[in-house]
């Protein structure tokens, strides 16, 4: 390109040899003033559902964690429960193993092994 096409495209975007800036092509102040309003909407609806979804990961975050507190207790009351019911079950055989070996030695006396009558 040479010096006068230069000269006259910086002239078209209102770029001066000077360094300082005239009119140019588009005025972005005439621009942006009538999209403020909609660019002050945008960015607090960008912020509100920032927000919301915030809000929305740390409620789950708190349901999922008591999901897994309320598995740990159902799974200690489990493990309570059959610990109960082994121990009923151990003790319901005791008595009838003892009532057996009561009938047996009315029957016939027994003596302890090392002792001689």
């Amino acid at each position: 390109m040479d010096a006068s096409t230069l000269e006259q495209l910086n002239s078209l975007l209102g770029k001066t040899n000077s360094g300082s800036s005239g009119g140019s092509l588009f005025d972005i102040n005439a621009i942006i003033q009538p999209l403020m309003p909609y660019l002050i909407a945008i960015s607090i609806a960008s912020i509100l559902i920032t927000l919301l979804y915030l809000i929305s990961i740390i409620d789950k975050w708190r349901s999922n964690r008591a999901i897994l507190e309320i598995r740990k207790v159902l799974r200690e009351m489990n493990d309570r429960d059959k610990l109960r019911d082994n121990l009923a079950h151990a003790s319901l055989q005791r008595p009838a193993q003892d009532t057996s070996s009561e009938t047996s030695s009315t029957s016939a006396p027994t003596t302890p092994p090392g002792v001689s009558l």
